[in-house]
């Protein structure tokens, strides 16, 4: 029903050393659809195709070596501070796309509302007999 859509940027996070190898993403084709990735510059959206579980795995690690560079110690607490920080930018952007669907189904009704009543005809009275 919908064309796929790009994914805003989660947060604009700079990449450390990480805790454990992470093997790379595939390349993939410029037409997918987009994950928010951190980059050292700021935020870049990554193509994702069929394997979006090892996407999520990246950003996932990626998020967790951000929280280990910034204050967290624990590697299992910087961990579950990343999925929590990944599920509340997914919530969010689902929120997102949730009222832009019901704002175009609205606009749908009220356009077919608006067919309805140009369409209408006007019902001619019976002449001068009033409600009474």
């Amino acid at each position: 029903l919908h064309a796929p859509r790009k994914l805003m940027p989660v947060s604009p996070v700079a990449p450390v050393a990480p805790v454990a190898p992470v093997a790379p993403a595939a390349p993939v084709a410029a037409t997918a659809a987009t994950v928010a990735a951190p980059v050292a510059s700021g935020v870049a959206a990554v193509p994702v195709t069929g394997d979006i579980q090892s996407v999520i795995r990246d950003q996932i690690a990626a998020m967790t070596n951000y929280f280990m560079a910034h204050g967290v110690s624990d590697p299992a607490a910087a961990h579950q501070q990343a999925i929590i920080a990944l599920g509340s930018a997914v919530k969010r952007q689902a929120l997102v796309m949730g009222f832009s669907d019901t704002f175009a189904v609205l606009g749908v009704v009220l356009v077919l509302a608006a067919i309805a009543v140009v369409l209408t005809r006007k019902v001619k009275g019976a002449g001068g007999a009033g409600a009474h």
